[in-house]
């Protein structure tokens, strides 16, 4: 795997990351608005929820853009509640909060993890829901392009190259049997965060709308490009990559390419190869690269389930709780005892688990990890690629926190184990949910 700044996995099936919201000064409308969330107009309120790119990314963080004007006389809060998923059963939950002070006008950059599909189903959808004072309509949604077929990896056109250039790449790729996913964008409102990129396989923009970015837009672009991004820039007249704040056509692990045209329509000759030749999308990479050789699921053993064991637990605690509880805890005369007896069975029941458990696998877990740190040459800057997995004991929370601007990923196609099938675990649904910075 070649991309994050930090990027995890986990054998449990740990999560993605990080749902912030941060005020951005002044009014950054995308050019995207989304229907169904408005404000009653006597409530004093204003609020707009816009993205970044019409059509979701298979992978990685969805960028919104709140803007809230609020004169109701007093500060007054929303929770925004978002709901992601990748094709599957599979669930992302996350929340936000936001507050603006009577008399004021704010707008935040959410960004809001979104669930990849598996590898034959790069498909996410994403449910919004709001609710808070003023409200008229309290939903809407996003999804990505939708497709059954090969797919090139989401691309990212500038408004003055989509105009004349999106209609014949898209039949070039189809002509070649595959299909172009991705989204026209306008520079002026990008993501100022890397994250909001990290399910794009390749941008293209002007040298003059590049040129013309704000330095935060800029400088996220430029993250994103080091940790695997591929970032094509057409002009007008030659270029060197030092024009442009790189080093060379290799920057990290992404790539850099100086494209010449006429300034109308973009040659497909020339798109199409900087396109197809794009393999190592982050949806990619975590739905295909990992399977039953992976070495690092080697290091840790393989899961062994004590059936006999748990199958005799089921049968005696069945045996107590039931036959034993009703003819002799509480037999005849006493069943008022039940509302006691029951609980405490329970409650008995766990703890001996729980201790099993405990003697067996022990408190916590234990894992191995491979850490793959890159400087880049002219940059003041280190990238950090990191895989680890890990086999649980006793667990007392299953929830963490981080600090970081990270992106952790699941891994969907690692084979079940027998026992999880005999306990008819496999095709059990997973929820994924994030608070703040906590995670679980």
């Amino acid at each position: 795997m070649t991309f994050p700044r930090i990027f995890q996995s986990g054998r449990t099936a740990l999560l993605w990351l990080l749902c912030c919201a941060l005020p951005v000064s002044g009014l950054r409308a995308a050019a995207v608005p989304l229907a169904g969330i408005e404000t009653d107009p006597h409530s004093k309120v204003d609020m707009r929820v816009t993205t970044a790119f019409k059509e979701l990314t298979p992978t990685g963080f969805a960028t919104l853009q709140i803007y809230v004007h609020n004169s109701s006389g007093q500060a007054r809060s929303w929770l925004f509640h978002f709901d992601s998923s990748g094709g599957g059963e599979d669930r992302y939950q996350s929340s936000r909060q936001i507050t603006v002070p009577d008399n004021a006008e704010q707008t935040f950059e959410v960004l809001v993890p979104l669930l990849a599909g598996d590898s034959q189903n790069f498909y996410s959808s994403l449910s919004i829901n709001v609710s808070g004072y003023g409200l008229a309509g309290t939903s809407s949604s996003l999804s990505s392009n939708s497709s059954s077929g090969s797919t090139t990896d989401y691309l990212l056109m500038s408004t003055s190259l989509y105009t004349r250039s999106w209609g014949p790449l898209e039949k070039a790729c189809s002509d070649r049997g595959t299909e172009l996913i991705g989204s026209e964008f306008d520079p002026n409102y990008l993501p100022t965060d890397w994250r909001g990129y990290l399910g794009v396989g390749t941008m293209l923009i002007t040298d003059t709308e590049f040129h013309d970015l704000d330095p935060v837009l800029r400088n996220a672009i430029h993250e994103w490009v080091l940790q695997g991004g591929s970032l094509v820039i057409c002009s007008t007249t030659q270029h060197q990559p030092g024009d442009f704040g790189y080093h060379d056509e290799h920057p990290g692990y992404g790539h850099l390419k100086l494209v010449q045209w006429d300034g109308r329509e973009l040659d497909a000759g020339v798109a199409m190869p900087l396109i197809l030749a794009r393999d190592h999308s982050v949806a990619a990479n975590v739905s295909n690269g990992y399977n039953t050789r992976w070495s690092l699921a080697g290091a840790i053993g393989k899961l062994q389930f004590n059936g006999t064991f748990i199958m005799l637990f089921v049968v005696c605690f069945g045996l107590v709780i039931g036959p034993m509880n009703l003819f002799r805890f509480a037999k005849s005369g006493q069943r008022h005892k039940l509302f006691w007896t029951t609980p405490a069975i329970s409650i008995a029941g766990s703890i001996v688990l729980a201790l099993v458990i405990y003697l067996q696998d022990g408190l916590g877990g234990t894992g191995k990890r491979m850490t793959l740190v890159q400087l880049v040459t002219g940059e003041n800057d280190a990238i950090v690629t990191q895989e680890q997995i890990s086999r649980t004991g006793l667990l007392i929370s299953s929830g963490f926190k981080t600090e970081d601007k990270v992106f952790i990923s699941p891994i969907y196609n690692l084979p079940a184990s027998t026992s999880a099938e005999w306990v008819g675990v496999k095709n059990q649904s997973r929820t994924y949910n994030q608070d703040g910075n906590s995670e679980s």
